[in-house]
Parts: structure tokens; sequence; C-alpha cells
């Protein structure tokens, strides 16, 4: 198992894990002033670190980039990082750094769903210094939809897992000031230390492959609102469906942001099991929507 490091600094964390002996790192920093002391490290443990110009926590803008030139600039970023199938017990990859950025947790649902990034290779997992108030938003559920989405797609997608807490202060010294003006939570205060990584039965016990796609359609497009109900909005997609759902214990006042995530995931399997599914609007709809989300130059195919 390859680990990464994303932005090492002085690389003080770097060479605690070889000396406990990780057998190969990556080590991915942008910035030039730590170099010499990186370049040292590397004489020290030979082959065993490799440095990186890059930040693997910006992978959402590479993505983006690759999108409008057909370049291949995350295949050169993880040049020499082996593949691995998903279902390995191991993941191809683990990723370790502090990210406060909620566009990068956001990316990795993408990356989930397109298996682009850093789903590419395989099954990577993360073991992230995140700020609280995004741990919160990953695991509890949130009166604005467009987090509940986060929210419903993490615990339904991902393994999650709080590790403990670290002061934000030790590890990020120089935003003092900037520190003090967040407010959320315990934010200018710790870090809150967690593994994330995909669940690796996903496809076999949960999901069909071909099936994620319309799922994620399915919460990206119902959780646009917080009143959206469930029996109005899935009549739209299947006329005379309510009937169903009200044996299913739904009422005409039941939003989708009251459902708990395996509530939400098997209201969509639930949805998908009905014989007029394949003919409803659902499908041409999901397809639209990833042409003009995605911006790809051969559109994903749902089956």
């Amino acid at each position: 198992m390859l680990k990464t490091e994303c932005n090492p600094g002085m690389g003080l964390l770097t060479e605690e894990l070889l000396k406990a002996g990780i057998k190969e790192i990556y080590a991915y920093e942008t910035n030039d002033c730590f170099y010499p002391t990186l370049n040292e490290l590397k004489t020290k443990y030979h082959n065993r670190l490799h440095i990186r110009k890059a930040n693997l926590f910006k992978m959402s803008k590479l993505h983006y980039m690759d999108q409008h030139d057909n370049m291949d600039r995350i295949k050169d970023t993880l040049n020499g990082i082996s593949n691995l199938a998903w279902e390995n017990d191991v993941t191809y990859m683990q990723v370790i750094g502090a990210s406060t950025d909620l566009k990068f947790f956001r990316h990795l649902i993408l990356a989930m769903v397109f298996r682009t990034s850093f789903m590419k290779f395989g099954r990577p997992s993360f073991y992230v210094a995140i700020s609280p108030s995004i741990w919160h938003d990953l695991n509890f559920p949130n009166s604005k939809a467009i987090m509940h989405y986060l929210y419903i797609c993490y615990q339904t997608l991902f393994n999650c897992k709080y590790l403990g807490d670290i002061e934000r202060m030790a590890y990020i010294p120089w935003r003092k000031r900037a520190l003090k003006r967040q407010s959320k939570m315990h934010d200018h205060e710790i870090l809150n230390v967690v593994k994330i990584e995909p669940k690796p039965d996903l496809f076999n016990n949960y999901l069909k492959l071909e099936d994620i796609i319309p799922y994620w359609y399915f919460l990206k497009y119902h959780f646009t609102g917080i009143e959206q109900k469930i029996i109005p909005e899935l009549e739209k997609w299947v006329p005379g469906c309510g009937l169903k759902l009200i044996r299913m214990n739904y009422n005409i006042y039941t939003r989708f942001i009251d459902l708990s995530p395996i509530e939400c995931f098997n209201l969509f399997k639930e949805f998908k099991s009905w014989p007029e599914f394949e003919s409803s609007m659902f499908l041409p709809s999901a397809h639209s929507y990833v042409q003009f989300f995605n911006r790809i130059n051969t559109p994903t195919k749902i089956n």
C-alpha cells in the first residue's frame, strides 16, 4: 500500500512515517522553500521518498483543466502509483494531510460517481485533519438542502471515522489572524483527524456499478430545496406512484430532507425497482444533466 502526503512542509510527519517503517512515500509539496529540507530527507531515505510539485487537495482544478483541453494531468500527477481493484480490502493509496476546504470533499463525491481523479485507479483512503464544521457537515443532518445532500452522499457512499483532534495553531501557525476570524464550531481551535474511504463493498452489496450516476442524480435533483416533498416529486417521474409510497408510510407532507441516509438510499432502490422507471423521463433527464454538469468530450453512459 502506497502512502502519499499532501503539503508535508518541513517533512516532520514524513520522517516519522518513514521511521515507523512505511516503505514508500510520495510527498506532494508546492512551496519551494521546503524543498531543501525535503531533499535532505530524500537523500537520507534513498528510494523510499519521492517528492513531487503538486497539491493533491486541488485535484478538482486539475480535473477541470483536463476536461477542457483533453490533457491528462491527473495521470501524470499520480504517475508510478499502481492500480488496484476497487473491491480489494486494501486501498491502492493512502492520502495523508490537512484540508479545510469543503470543495475538496465535494470533489470526492464527483470523483466517486464518475470514477475520475483519485478514484480513477482504484479505491483510495484519506487520513486528513479537517475543520470540525466540515466533519459535522459530513456526519450530521443539515437544515440546508445542499449540505444535507453532502451528508447523505458521505453516509451512503463512504466510510467515515473520527480518530482524534489536534490543535489548529500547532498545525498551521502562520494563519493566526485568519483563524481568529473563524467562528464556526471550534474551527479556530482544533482540527478533527478522520479517516474517509469509499465503501469497499458498495458495488457488491448496495449498488450496481451502472446505478451510481442515477443515484447521484436522484440526490442532486431532490435536494435543491428543503421543502421538496417525496410524493409530489416522484409523481413527476412516475405518475400515480403516490399509492405505492403511501403504503410505505410516506404521506403528502414527507420531505426528502426528513429522510435518514439509509431511508433515502432505500427510497432510490424502491424507485428504481418500479416497472415504470426505465420508461420514465428520469434517465433522459439524468443524461442531460450529466452532459451539462460534467462538460466531458465523451458523455458517461447510463444503462
